[in-house]
């Protein structure tokens, strides 16, 4: 609960300016034992940070993929405990079901910092692109589904109900959190098209399917003896590491070569050439519409991994010891 109200708070920053700025990590704790001279680096920090991505679309390009590889990981994995918690709901619909009162806590969406901190930079990265208000829908459904949650489990337990007076007010507000969710998949999808993410979130994607399924009020993942679960192909897509298919250009010292990039994740690239590189070398992937610097980590028999190699402020260990120390009013 409380990550989620961070995730609203940090939507507030957007437009407003650097003197006005909060933590850039959600769900950190603040404080105000700085001096002003460590706030005012933090603000010189922030206004640099901020004005390079304006300044050189470039570098907003790579960050902006880079930010979207992170958060399909998160929307995934936020997306199939959705799905659960709704199947669990709409079962306690129909009748009182100890196993899906169960179900609710045991698949609640807690541990979720990867998602609000995910979330929070690409909205300040892209206020107002179809991603983040997308994002902002499917935030603001599961923060109510979350709380119906907590209303549902405290009324049970004071009640020794399982199916306790606020089931109704339960199965929409899940009902609606699956009904967001699906859109922000395909948005994202959308913006990462360049890589053909392979199993993309559409019609027909399992996935999908069961966010649509439970939102009609179905219980899709529950299986026939009546226990929920994870299931095996929610377990595999939980990786941060997303399969793709397409080609770029390889530019090193030497020239450039055709390149194929078999998965993407924030922190690199897996691919596919028939350029023997050396572990260390600088590389640049060219996609087209966006250029990625990187640094060959490994390579083994037209085989290689590329690491992103531009740092990035907001990921400095001195800003996020900052941040996590500072809130400005």
């Amino acid at each position: 609960m409380q990550g989620l109200r961070s995730a609203g708070t940090a939507r507030q920053e957007l437009g407003q300016s650097a003197t006005r700025s909060v933590s850039s990590d959600p769900g950190d704790p603040v404080g105000t034992d700085l001096c002003p001279q460590e706030i005012s680096e933090f603000l010189l920090g922030r206004m640099i940070h901020d004005g390079a991505f304006s300044a050189r679309a470039e570098e907003k390009q790579w960050r902006s993929l880079e930010l979207l590889l992170t958060l399909r990981a998160e929307v995934t994995r936020v997306a199939v405990l959705t799905a659960i918690c709704a199947s669990a709901a709409n079962a306690l619909d129909d009748k009182p079901d100890l196993r899906a009162a169960r179900a609710l806590t045991r698949f609640y969406p807690v541990g979720s910092s990867g998602f609000i901190l995910a979330s929070a930079r690409y909205s300040r990265l892209d206020p107002l692109g179809n991603v983040t208000k997308t994002l902002h829908a499917f935030n603001d459904a599961l923060e109510l589904a979350m709380i119906a949650t907590v209303q549902f489990t405290a009324a049970r337990q004071a009640t020794h109900d399982p199916v306790a007076a606020c089931v109704a007010d339960l199965c929409a507000a899940w009902r609606t959190a699956c009904a967001k969710a699906h859109p922000l998949l395909s948005r994202i999808d959308d913006a990462i098209g360049m890589l053909n993410p392979i199993g993309r979130a559409d019609d027909g994607d399992v996935l999908v399917e069961v966010l649509k399924e439970a939102a009609l009020g179905g219980a899709p993942l529950r299986k026939p003896d009546g226990e929920f679960i994870m299931p095996a192909w929610a377990e595999q897509r939980q990786s941060p590491r997303i399969a793709v298919a397409c080609n770029a250009r390889l530019i090193d010292g030497a020239g450039e070569v055709v390149t194929h990039i078999t998965d993407a994740s924030a922190g690199g690239l897996g691919i596919e050439t028939s350029k023997r590189l050396r572990e260390g070398e600088m590389v640049t992937i060219d996609l087209g519409q966006v250029v990625l610097p990187g640094r060959v980590v490994w390579y083994a028999r037209g085989r290689a991994g590329i690491v992103f190699e531009q740092g990035l402020l907001d990921d400095s260990p001195e800003y996020r010891f900052l941040s996590s120390h500072l809130e400005l009013c």
